[in-house]
């Protein structure tokens, strides 16, 4: 089944055959082709993957970020992010790419975040491998500069922020300003593992989201 025909399947079964869009006694109904460009043009992805994350941690996407633009564009959505694992790789490139097509350009990174990075008594990073995933969204220019130093603190190998992946502490996440936007990433997220069985995520997930508050 190709994907135009799949779409269509799910419209069909969350819709109906036709969508009544319009307040009530109005008569305006649309056609499930119509109800799908006013949906496009009011979805804005934000945890999106390109070929791009792949260096960093496992394989997400074999997508290049062009091809994704392409493809808002053509569904007429008016904004896209791409938040890769860790990094900001080519954010200036994905910026006038999205921005080429006539979109909003959303600047996002999906973080690792470990609890705190500690060293033993010879100033050497204590290696811990733990890791919560963040979305961090920027609300604007100053956003934008600081999720680009977190990015780039996470590549640290020398004092142990890069550790099997890119990391930030807890208290770089605690500490971000109110020009950037803290979410949910995924099931690796803060929110889910605070409801782990295991007695670490759920002390480590409900200290966080206590501290957030």
């Amino acid at each position: 089944m190709n994907l135009d025909k799949y779409q269509e399947r799910i419209a069909n079964d969350f819709f109906g055959e036709i969508a009544v869009i319009a307040g009530p006694g109005s008569g305006k109904t649309n056609t499930l082709i119509e109800w799908r460009g006013i949906i496009m043009q009011n979805y804005t992805v934000l945890h999106l993957h390109s070929d791009m994350s792949n260096g960093v941690t496992n394989v997400d996407s074999v997508t290049k970020y062009q091809e994704y633009v392409e493809r808002a564009k053509e569904l007429n959505m008016t904004a896209l992010a791409f938040s890769e694992h860790g990094s900001v790789f080519d954010w200036h490139g994905k910026k006038e790419a999205i921005e080429k097509a006539g979109m909003k350009y959303i600047h996002a990174a999906e973080f690792y975040i470990t609890e705190k990075i500690e060293t033993d008594e010879n100033g050497n990073p204590i290696k811990l491998r733990d890791n919560w995933h963040c979305l961090l969204i920027a609300k604007n220019f100053e956003g934008v500069k600081e999720i680009n130093r977190l990015a780039s603190k996470s590549f640290n190998r020398k004092d142990g922020h890069y550790y099997y992946a890119p990391r930030i502490e807890f208290s770089d996440l605690l500490n971000t300003s109110d020009n950037v936007i803290i979410s949910t990433a995924c099931l690796g997220g803060i929110l889910n593992r605070a409801s782990d069985n295991r007695s670490e995520e759920r002390r480590v997930g409900k200290e966080c989201v206590m501290r957030c508050r």
